[in-house]
């Protein structure tokens, strides 16, 4: 008698731990998903509110002075290298603004090599050995594109922290 308990508690046991693997699985995968859906409409806004600062109607020179100390304060950013509580944020977002084939600005942690080749949208990319997920925006009615980048490995360490964190209640 207490041999078929115990198989039928081993089996049960059995099915539950297989159930919560396949739940377990099917969550994480989930969790990903949608983080890196929020990372990319992320960049998607990054790259609007650009486009915002570029199209504000102003005299060239009062652009320019735009566009250097905006790269000033994105400069003093990277040489502060702050963390906030123990999360990485250093070398996780950057962008460059073309205008036609002319660099206007790039931030500092922003790949060197030019990325206004690639076509509009998502695109990720290998660039020095390093991953790059990439938005590029065409202006309308202009020659501009704004390319907004963050870069796989800090991306996808969160993603993972953020995904396994949603395991913990199971």
């Amino acid at each position: 008698m207490s041999s078929i308990r115990q198989r039928t508690l081993g089996l049960a046991l059995l099915v539950f731990g297989i159930s919560m693997l396949v739940i377990g699985f099917i969550s994480y995968r989930y969790a990903a998903h949608e983080i890196e859906a929020l990372y990319d409409a992320s960049l998607e806004q990054d790259a609007r509110l650009l486009e915002g600062l570029l199209q504000a109607p102003l005299p060239e020179e009062a652009r320019d002075g735009l566009l250097n100390s905006l790269e000033n304060a994105l400069g003093n950013a990277a040489r502060s290298n702050r963390r906030l509580a123990g999360h990485r944020t250093d070398s996780q977002m950057g962008f460059q603004l073309w205008e036609a084939s002319r660099l206007l600005v790039r931030s500092a942690n922003a790949p060197e090599s030019p990325l206004a080749n690639l076509p509009a949208g998502f695109n990720s990319q290998s660039i020095d050995e390093v991953e790059w997920r990439i938005y590029v925006l065409d202006v309308s009615h202009s020659t501009q594109r704004i390319v907004v980048s963050e870069r796989e490995d800090v991306r996808g360490e969160l993603i993972r922290a953020v995904a396994l964190r949603t395991l913990c209640p199971t």
